[in-house]
């Protein structure tokens, strides 16, 4: 209830502000692609990739916002075969999204099947979440000498909903703050020292969704036209649900996103 409440909020916010303006028609394809690598001590150093891709078509914008169908799936892998961990979810829906000059905030509904390679499970339920993502001072591609202390690029996101099929009526929540120092930047690449604070929750109880993660390391971030590349390495230290542990972690991460207007009246 409480969860159904947080996303008609968030779905009629918008649409008050978005009746007061004069609609207007707009087609663009939108979307994004990113994939990570990761080590979690948590897991006995169990290397983790994940992959990402959605694609949507933006059918109404008003202002800073808008009304997008979309589809999406993402693929998740380990090498220590947690079921958690090795799974894939194709996903349908329509986000409404507000923007901001440095972030956005979405509610999202849609129809998600989840297949659990590990336990051979099967499922697909209604979808809904709200999320948030807000960034600063973030690495540009640029040509330019050498520069130190060149800004302190940060971010942080944030869903909260029923978005796993595999673990029914189970409402989960992911929150992550990230806050760099541009310690070196030679313009097509920059060295980042940063600190991360991740943490997780959920309804029913799982340890690998009550979590509380924090992280101080370096990172290369290499901006691209298309996108971001980084690669890292730090120190983590991890609460779940009855455990705690620490260790060196590593990561590898590409994101790259798009934005094609079709038509506009």
């Amino acid at each position: 209830m409480r969860l159904s409440l947080i996303t008609l909020l968030v779905l009629l916010v918008p649409a008050a502000s978005l009746a007061q303006e004069k609609p207007k028609s707009v087609t663009s394809m939108v979307g994004s692609f990113w994939v990570s690598t990761e080590t979690s001590p948590a897991e006995q150093n169990d290397v983790v990739t994940q992959t990402h891709w959605d694609q949507g078509l933006t059918l109404w914008r008003s202002g800073r916002n808008s009304i997008t169908p979309y589809v999406s799936t993402d693929f998740v892998v380990d090498t220590k075969g947690k079921d958690w961990n090795n799974k894939a979810l194709v996903n349908a829906g329509v986000k409404i999204r507000h923007t901001f000059s440095r972030g956005l905030v979405e509610a999202t509904v849609g129809l998600t099947g989840e297949k659990r390679f590990k336990s051979d499970s099967l499922t697909a339920q209604p979808t809904a979440s709200v999320a948030y993502w807000a960034g600063w001072q973030s690495p540009q591609l640029a040509e330019h000498s050498v520069l130190y202390f060149n800004g302190y690029p940060g971010s942080s996101w944030g869903v909260v909903g029923n978005i796993s099929p595999a673990e029914k009526r189970n409402v989960i929540g992911l929150f992550s703050v990230t806050q760099g120092v541009n310690l070196i930047d030679a313009g097509k690449w920059q060295a980042v020292p940063f600190v991360k604070v991740q943490s997780g929750f959920d309804t029913k109880g799982y340890d690998w969704n009550n979590k509380v993660l924090t992280t101080g390391g370096v990172k290369i971030v290499v901006p691209r036209r298309f996108g971001m590349i980084e690669i890292g390495v730090g120190y983590t230290d991890e609460h779940r649900k009855g455990l705690h542990s620490s260790g060196v972690a590593a990561f590898v991460s590409l994101w790259s996103g798009w934005s094609r207007t079709l038509h506009k009246d």
